[in-house]
């Protein structure tokens, strides 16, 4: 069983007495419930409710590792540190003692794989297989091949890379199907930016996330899209003929033409 690299990532560690009391406080989903039995993907948001990080959460010996974008990895741990006032946590960047993996197999539960923590995607059954992988195992990580075939997956999935398709401190999560995405739980009590994600969960959000191809031209990142020819949003993550698009939902009706520069589109699913 081979497991491929993803230098796109990097591990932070938060451990101490109050580690768990202390995310589940200021992230979107429930640490102290199921956050401490199996791997959770979480968001932390502002007070305005706005996407800030995004990251996988995996609880390891009493602590908990995060898997993040590498290009967010110091932004992250200041904050962190910036909100542990008096609680007894520490915060630090392990990536000279963990790497972050995938593996081709969308099935399986929490494991341990020569001493890598190997664990399915919450995001999306579908998606490959995701491993912690410390430097001292056994286990080696190979280069993955074709990182494409990963990257389309995850477009026909409708995930975000956020660090390419959300707009720190401004784009809202239910707009990118944080809710279906297993990032949100919305029966934790209050963290920072509940009570705008409540409020949007209960009159509907007004833009949503669709996975959109094209069967003859490839898609354009940022590319103004037009349904019916009036303007209904912009692409987002392309590749080749596929894309994601973030839209005007009142816009989208069944049937109705969605064109970007001159390209028909098809919403996939």
């Amino acid at each position: 069983m081979k497991l491929f690299r993803l230098h796109d990532r990097s591990v932070l560690k938060v451990y101490g007495p109050d580690a768990g009391k202390f995310l589940h406080g200021i992230t979107t989903n429930d640490v102290l419930g199921i956050g401490t039995q199996e791997p959770i993907y979480n968001l932390i948001l502002n007070s305005r409710g706005r996407y800030v990080f995004d990251f996988f959460l995996i609880p390891h010996e009493q602590n908990f590792l995060l898997d993040c974008a590498n290009a967010d990895a110091d932004a992250l741990t200041e904050l962190l540190r910036s909100y542990r006032l008096q609680l007894r946590v520490r915060v630090k960047r392990c990536d000279d003692k963990y790497a972050v993996a995938v593996h081709p197999n969308a099935t399986g539960g929490a494991a341990s794989f020569e001493d890598a923590i190997l664990f399915q995607d919450p995001r999306d059954s579908k998606m490959w297989m995701r491993a912690i992988v410390p430097t001292t195992a056994s286990v080696t990580c190979d280069e993955l091949p074709d990182l494409n075939e990963y990257e389309l997956l995850r477009i026909k999935c409708t995930i975000p890379n956020c660090v390419l398709d959300m707009a720190r401190n401004e784009s809202f999560p239910l707009h990118f199907a944080m809710d279906r995405l297993n990032a949100i739980s919305l029966n934790k009590g209050c963290y920072i930016g509940q009570e705008v994600v409540a409020r949007m969960w209960r009159i509907g959000a007004k833009k949503r996330l669709y996975t959109v191809f094209s069967d003859t031209n490839v898609l354009v990142c940022g590319q103004e899209i037009f349904a019916q020819g009036q303007p209904a949003g912009h692409m987002l993550s392309t590749l080749g003929h596929w894309g994601l698009c973030l839209l005007e939902v009142e816009k989208i009706t069944d049937g109705c033409n969605i064109e970007s520069g001159g390209t028909h589109l098809k919403i996939y699913g």
